[in-house]
């Protein structure tokens, strides 16, 4: 929020940091720094590929207060996307919950001022998810799936978007979240 970034870049951020994890497992058995310079290096990657201005790893060098140098968190970034292969440009949740938002809810059964409102709530509840432990792992068009369906659920009521919703995850092969996990996001 202080540098003004997109809340995509966050999510671009933590979906880096998660299939750098999946590959890398080790460092979250290790040292907690290993683990703090991955998270530091993914955002740093994140803002370098998806912001009109990148910062200068000596910037985020000092955004660690001096716990990594600039070195460390160049050698991180080169290391993630050489395990990568670099792909780093990749769909979010919230890329996802966008055309998942226009499948579920053409624009024609509401107006833009709700569409909005929902929007905010899906934005909301991947955000708080980012934040929580539980759903490292969980795979990006399914949160965004999930807090799409909570989203409308919310506004229009529950059975609004029932048989849309059916349908939709049977053409695209996709699962809402655990039953606690669905209850839990809509509680964020």
């Amino acid at each position: 929020d202080f540098c003004k970034f997109d809340r995509n870049t966050v999510c671009i951020a933590i979906n880096i940091l998660d299939r750098f994890m999946a590959k890398e497992r080790h460092i979250l058995n290790e040292n907690n720094n290993q683990f703090q310079l991955s998270v530091i290096a993914c955002f740093y990657t994140a803002v370098k590929t998806n912001e009109p201005m990148a910062l200068d790893p000596v910037t985020v060098a000092n955004l660690s207060k001096g716990k990594f140098s600039a070195k460390q968190i160049e050698d991180m970034e080169f290391k993630i996307l050489t395990t990568l292969g670099w792909r780093v440009n990749v769909p979010t949740a919230l890329s996802f919950a966008d055309l998942f938002l226009k499948l579920l809810l053409p624009s024609e059964l509401t107006n833009e001022r709700r569409r909005r409102c929902i929007f905010k709530l899906i934005q909301h509840q991947i955000i708080c998810a980012t934040r929580d432990s539980k759903f490292v792992g969980v795979p990006t068009s399914e949160l965004a799936f999930t807090a799409t369906c909570n989203a409308i659920e919310i506004i229009f009521g529950q059975f609004s978007c029932e048989k849309a919703r059916r349908n939709l995850q049977q053409s695209i092969d996709v699962n809402l979240l655990p039953f606690a996990l669905e209850k839990e996001l809509m509680l964020q």
